[in-house]
C-alpha cells in the first residue's frame, strides 16, 4: 500500500493514522453512549460552520483534518445508538459491523462484475440464496440447481429499497410487454408503442394510499407516469380496503387499463401495518397479474413467533423487497430485491464487451446499479453471528416493547393511540385538556390539535434530548376527511428501555405545556 495519499504528500503518512483512528473511534464510543439524540446547535448555525467552497490549496496533516471532523460532524451528527432516538427505521449497527465495513472498504471489490470481486460475488449469491430460502421455501434441490448457476438470478442486491422497488416494477414491464410480431419488445420501443401493440389504453399499477413514495418514483422512471399507480384507500387498520381493490380492478377492466401489477405493503412506512397479503395473493393469481409485495420493513417478522402469520402466503409473491437496514440493524445501503422465479430477470440482462458479457454470468447484469461495493457482506456477517434464534429474539422484542408503549399511552390522559401496533411503530398525538372531552370534531379542533403537534415533535428534535418523527393519517374517531397530524415512534433499539419510553412521552408533555397554543395569536386559524 501507498505510503501517503500522493508522493508529494508527507502530512499524511499511513503511520500516522494509528493514534487519529484510535481517536476517531473514541469519540463514535461517546457519542452512543451519550443518552441525547443530538447536539441542540440550530441547523442554521451547522451551515455557518460548513459554508467554505473553495478547495484548499494546502494539505493538512491527519490530526489537523480529524480535529475538525470530530469537531463539526461527529459531535453533532443524530446519536442513532441513543435509547431514545425513536423518530426513524434506521438504528445503530452493532459493532463487529465495523470490522466487515474496514473489509468492504480496504479490498474494494465491485460486485457489477466477477473479474473485479471474484469470491465476493460468490458471497453474495449466498446470501441472497438464504434469504430466499426464508421467505420462498424451495426444497434443497431447488437451491442447489440456482444458488450458483450464472443463468439463475434469486435476488438484487441494491443500495436501498427505492431501487428494488425500481426494478421489480422493471421486471413486471419487460416481462409483460415482450416481442410479438413486428413489436420487438418493450425495452428497445418504449411504453407508447408497447400500448399500442397490445392494445391497452394505459398500464396501470395498483397500491394501497399508504404505499412508500419509491413507487411514484418508479412509475415516473419507468415511463408508466405518477397519474398512473392507482392508490386504493385503506380500512381502519391502514391496511388496504379489498372491496376497494376489486372495484379499481373492474374498473379498470372496463376502461381497457392494463394492470401491470398490484403492490401490497408488508409494513406501511407510516404506522408499520401490513396489507392483507393472502387476499391479495388469491385476487393477483384469478388475474394473473404481476404481484410485489414491498416489505422492505416487514420481512424480519418472518423471524417472530408473534406476527409470523401476517405474513401468510407471502411466497406466493412475484418479488419481494427487502431491506436491511431496517429491522436487520445492518448499515444503510444493504436493500434488495427478491424473485421467486430465478429466470425472471433474463428480461432485464443488459450486456457491454469490455465487462458484461453474454455468458459470463455476472451480477451487474440484472441490476440498476453499475459499480456496486460488496455490502452482502454486511448481511453475512449479521445472519451467521446472530442467527434465526437470536433474531428472533430481537424481532419479538421489539414488538413486545411496541405494546408496552402502547399500553403507557392508551393509559395516559394526555395521549391517544391512532391503532394497536402490528409491528413495532407506534402512532399516536397529544390532545390539550381542553379538546380531551370532545365528541364532535370540526376542522378548528383538527387544526388546533395539527398544530400543536407538529410543534410538539419540532421542539423536541431541537432540544436533542430525545426524538420521535411525525406522519399524517386519517383518524376516524376524529374526522374521516382531514388528516391529522400524529406523532410516530419507531421501536427498534433493543437498549430501550420502559423508562427511555415513558422519559419520551414525559418530555411531550412538558413541551406542549410550554406552548400554550390558545394564547394570543399562536393558534392558526382553520382555513
Amino acid at each position: 500500500m501507498l505510503d501517503s495519499i500522493t508522493s508529494g504528500n508527507t502530512n499524511f503518512l499511513e503511520d500516522d493514522l494509528g493514534n487519529v483512528y484510535a481517536n476517531v473511534v473514541a469519540q463514535l464510543r461517546k457519542l452512543s453512549d451519550n443518552e441525547r439524540v443530538a447536539t441542540s446547535i440550530e441547523q442554521s448555525d451547522l451551515e455557518g460552520l460548513l459554508n467554505k467552497v473553495d478547495t484548499p490549496g494546502q494539505s493538512l496533516t491527519a490530526d489537523e483534518y480529524f480535529d475538525e471532523f470530530i469537531k463539526h460532524y461527529i459531535k453533532h451528527s443524530i446519536n442513532m445508538a441513543s435509547p431514545r432516538c425513536l423518530g426513524h427505521m434506521t438504528n445503530s449497527v452493532p459493532e463487529y459491523q465495523r470490522v466487515i465495513s474496514e473489509v468492504i472498504f480496504s479490498l474494494n471489490q465491485n460486485l457489477v462484475k466477477t473479474e473485479g470481486s471474484r469470491v465476493a460475488s460468490i458471497v453474495e449469491r449466498q446470501v441472497l440464496g438464504i434469504l430466499h430460502r426464508k421467505v420462498y421455501g424451495f426444497d434443497t434441490s431447488f437451491y442447489e440447481t440456482h444458488l450458483h448457476n450464472t443463468t439463475s438470478v434469486l435476488g438484487v442486491v441494491c443500495s436501498g429499497a427505492t431501487l428494488a422497488n425500481i426494478t421489480a416494477l422493471w421486471c413486471a414491464r419487460n416481462t409483460y410487454y415482450t416481442p410479438r410480431d413486428d413489436f420487438t419488445g418493450i425495452e428497445y420501443e418504449g411504453m407508447a408503442r408497447a400500448l399500442e401493440v397490445y392494445g391497452h389504453k394505459r398500464c396501470v399499477v395498483l397500491c394501497s394510499e399508504l404505499v412508500h413514495y419509491s413507487i411514484d418514483k418508479s412509475a415516473d422512471v419507468l415511463g408508466l407516469g405518477t397519474a398512473n399507480v392507482i392508490k386504493v384507500p385503506v380500512d381502519r387498520n391502514y391496511r388496504i380496503n379489498m372491496a376497494e381493490l376489486n372495484k379499481r380492478l373492474i374498473e379498470c377492466k372496463a376502461r381497457n387499463w392494463h394492470v401491470l401489477a398490484i403492490i401490497g405493503v408488508a409494513g406501511t412506512t407510516d404506522c408499520g401495518s401490513l396489507d392483507p397479503i393472502k387476499e391479495i395473493v388469491k385476487i393477483s393469481k384469478s388475474e394473473n397479474i404481476h404481484l410485489h409485495v414491498d416489505a422492505a420493513w416487514g420481512t424480519p417478522l418472518l423471524f417472530s413467533p408473534l406476527r409470523y402469520e401476517l405474513l401468510s402466503a407471502i411466497e406466493q409473491a412475484n418479488t419481494i423487497t427487502l431491506d436491511g437496514h431496517k429491522q436487520l440493524n445492518l448499515p444503510i445501503g444493504t436493500g434488495m430485491l427478491m424473485l421467486r422465479d430465478p429466470h425472471a430477470a433474463s428480461t432485464l440482462a443488459k450486456q457491454a464487451n469490455y465487462i458484461l458479457r453474454s455468458d459470463s454470468g455476472d451480477l451487474g447484469t440484472h441490476s440498476l446499479e453499475g459499480s456496486r461495493p460488496a455490502t452482502a457482506l454486511f448481511l453475512h456477517a449479521a445472519l451467521h453471528l446472530h442467527g434465526t434464534e437470536e433474531y428472533s429474539h430481537l424481532i419479538t422484542n421489539n414488538i413486545q416493547r411496541s405494546c408496552r408503549m402502547s399500553k403507557m399511552i392508551s393509559e395516559s390522559p394526555h395521549f391517544k393511540l391512532v391503532m394497536q401496533p402490528q409491528t413495532n411503530i407506534v402512532v399516536y398525538l397529544y390532545i390539550p385538556e381542553e379538546q380531551r372531552k370532545l365528541r364532535v370534531w370540526g376542522k378548528t379542533d383538527i387544526t388546533l390539535l395539527n398544530y400543536i403537534n407538529k410543534n410538539i415533535q419540532h421542539e423536541q428534535q431541537v432540544r436533542g434530548m430525545s426524538f420521535v418523527s411525525r406522519t399524517q393519517l386519517i383518524v376516524p374517531d376524529l374526522s374521516e376527511q382531514m388528516p391529522v397530524v400524529v406523532l410516530r415512534a419507531v421501536l427498534g433499539n433493543p437498549e430501550t428501555t420502559d423508562a427511555d419510553l415513558q422519559a419520551v412521552l414525559d418530555e411531550q408533555v412538558y413541551i406542549a405545556t410550554q406552548l400554550n397554543p390558545l394564547q394570543g395569536d399562536q393558534c392558526p386559524q382553520a382555513s
